[in-house]
């Protein structure tokens, strides 16, 4: 998720942004679509977490910028939270949630049990801490976010993650853009999965035809 508070007055020097779908074939693989954004002087990067740091740092107008502050000690809480988010947190719910939406592969317990077991981490963060790296908002809350808010829509049961919830409306409230940025594509999403609950119970009795993978 990003917005204007992050890049700043300088984001006019962002050459372009590009999107591209990998492996794309008669049936697009949503999933696997891969943003390229690419910048002056041929810069490219693929992810997300890497994205939001340079922004913060060619943009963001200051020379220590709370989003990302120059101390290496809260630099590396940022750095860990964002590695939790890239290779814990949200490959979890991908492994889970990717197959049973655009396939309807079957959930399972042993892959949602998954999915809780990194919840429980950042609620015992979020627990000692205002914010998930500290006493101020940075580029991590930005990204867990945007992970947390696809967990609701897509059906993740936050209930009992008191902390959690917390700095989620905390976050929705204090970030400049959100609506903008982050809140318009849930609600697209959530559209999107209500239409295919919808087209599963119309075509209940094909279903298992209707999402083979092995169709000639």
């Amino acid at each position: 998720m990003l917005n204007e508070s992050m890049v700043g007055e300088r984001s006019g020097y962002c050459k372009e942004w590009v999107i591209v779908c990998g492996n794309c074939k008669a049936t697009p693989k949503l999933y696997e679509l891969t943003i390229i954004i690419r910048f002056f002087n041929n810069l490219h990067f693929r992810f997300s977490h890497a994205i939001i740091v340079y922004l913060v740092r060619e943009y963001g107008g200051e020379d220590d910028n709370p989003l990302f502050p120059n101390d290496p000690k809260i630099q590396a809480q940022v750095n860990q939270r964002l590695y939790f988010d890239s290779g814990t947190l949200y490959p979890a719910y991908k492994n889970q949630y990717n197959p049973y939406i655009y396939h309807r592969i079957e959930k399972t317990k042993e892959k949602e049990d998954k999915i809780h077991e990194a919840l429980e981490f950042l609620e015992n963060v979020l627990k000692t801490s205002t914010w998930t790296a500290g006493d101020s908002m940075t580029v991590a809350d930005f990204s867990l976010v945007a992970s947390i808010s696809t967990f609701q829509v897509a059906g993740v049961n936050l209930e009992k993650y008191d902390f959690i919830n917390r700095w989620f409306i905390k976050c929705t409230n204090k970030m400049v853009g959100y609506e903008n940025a982050n809140q318009e594509g849930i609600t697209i999403m959530k559209s999107l999965l209500n239409y295919l609950l919808e087209f599963d119970n119309l075509n209940q009795p094909h279903r298992d035809n209707i999402y083979r993978s092995d169709k000639s």
